[in-house]
């Protein structure tokens, strides 16, 4: 390495990469909404106003938290529509019930029924 205090530039760069860690994850999921759903950068921000917590379990959406818990793009498989944000976790539960809502109710009345 062609720095005489090797120590400092590391520090240096350390301190650079959690500034910019934040602004490249956040910047990372908005152009991929944008790709993926043509949401705006205001769209966009509208609905994290709207959807500060998941509608289904009520957790804090967090742009740079884990994986599940970052906001997921909820949307009409069929029309494209989006319908909101959610939480990785209620967003792969709908998608496994095919968001078919009578599928939905049965597995609430299972749960009901088995003392949940």
């Amino acid at each position: 390495m062609p720095y005489k205090n090797r120590e400092k530039y590391l520090a240096y760069q350390k301190r650079r990469y959690e500034k910019r860690k934040a602004e490249y994850i956040e910047g990372s999921l908005r152009s991929q909404y944008r790709r993926r759903y043509g949401l705006t950068h205001q769209t966009l921000e509208i609905l994290r106003q709207t959807f500060p917590n998941c509608p289904i379990c009520g957790k804090p959406l967090v742009w740079d938290g884990p994986k599940f818990s970052k906001p997921h793009v909820d949307h009409d498989h069929q029309t494209g529509k989006v319908r909101g944000l959610l939480c990785g976790r209620c967003n792969v539960g709908l998608g496994s019930f095919d968001d078919d809502p009578k599928r939905v109710m049965e597995a609430m009345m299972y749960l009901l029924k088995h003392g949940k």
